[in-house]
């Protein structure tokens, strides 16, 4: 959680960013025999993810149909919802890039006809023109409703971070808690795991609870960050290998533990569910790769 002393700040960069978005999909969803949940950092709305969500379609290790809850960070929201002014005194984040066909949050989940829960954490660049009003932040996305909607707001290290987190109910599995987390690249990530760390143990002493995200913890072995969200919620063995575009080959001299930035911890293994992580060699159109866990549904509970 912030501090008081981090609230003026915090205040100021909410203000500069639009509402949180929450969008309904379709009520009715057909019996599935699996939950794949995916982490991914999708670049300011690069990413192809109906292109990725194709690809699971046709992934024979995972069982068919599936229903999927995709934890995003960097996504992206463009106009009139955005502020067209900032607070006095508040110096906006640089801009990562959008392209002109950068697929939006809203519209993502309209096309993909999914439910959705966004919550911007800071805005995409300095620039003002209507068409420029750009915020990014975590969002999730679900083929099922999602329910008890929360955002985190994580301690100011110079940048703005809102983890968003929510329950999702699929036929067939006991109704699990997941959260996107995207924490800080330069400084203060270790204080906002720390913070992170109690909120994740009250969800998963509620039941299961997956959580993903870029983690920007470009040395494993030594990342305070990394320690304190293990130390409540375990870590899934999804792979080591390095999960981003850069820095470029820092793992090739230096070791495996340079560069994985994505990770997903879940405590499904105590609440009696299987599961399987691995990390998807591929990247869709982002800068990172996806990160996939499957939970298939028990046979006699389909339905």
């Amino acid at each position: 959680m912030a501090s008081a002393a981090d609230q003026p700040t915090l205040d100021r960069w909410c203000d500069s960013v639009g509402p949180p978005l929450l969008l309904r999909g379709p009520e009715a969803a057909p019996p599935v025999a699996s939950l794949v949940i995916v982490g991914w950092n999708i670049h300011v709305g690069h990413a192809d993810v109906g292109g990725l969500i194709e690809w699971l379609n046709r992934e024979a290790k995972i069982p068919q149909p599936a229903a999927f809850v995709l934890l995003l960070q960097e996504a992206v929201r463009s106009g009139p919802a955005v502020p067209a002014t900032v607070p006095s005194g508040m110096e906006p984040p640089g801009e990562i890039r959008t392209r002109a066909d950068t697929q939006g949050v809203a519209a993502m989940a309209a096309r993909l006809s999914l439910h959705a829960a966004y919550v911007p954490s800071m805005r995409n660049g300095s620039l003002f023109e209507p068409d420029a009003q750009q915020d990014r932040g975590n969002a999730i996305l679900s083929t099922h409703p999602l329910s008890d909607v929360r955002a985190i707001e994580l301690p100011f290290g110079g940048q703005r971070r809102v983890v968003v987190a929510a329950t999702v109910a699929i036929p067939g599995l006991p109704a699990i808690g997941v959260a996107t987390v995207h924490l800080n690249p330069r400084s203060n990530r270790a204080a906002e795991a720390k913070a992170l760390a109690p909120q994740l143990r009250e969800m998963g002493a509620r039941g299961p609870l997956v959580a993903g995200g870029d983690l920007n913890t470009w040395n494993m072995r030594r990342e305070q960050a990394l320690k304190n969200l293990e130390a409540v919620l375990p870590q899934e063995a999804c792979g080591r290998g390095k999960t981003n575009t850069w820095p470029r080959q820092m793992h090739v001299p230096f070791g495996w533990w340079r560069g994985r930035l994505d990770y997903v911890f879940s405590n499904l293994a105590a609440s009696g569910l299987e599961s399987t992580c691995q990390t998807i060699d591929r990247r869709f159109g982002s800068d990172h790769n996806p990160t996939v866990l499957v939970i298939p549904v028990p046979t006699n509970k389909q339905g």
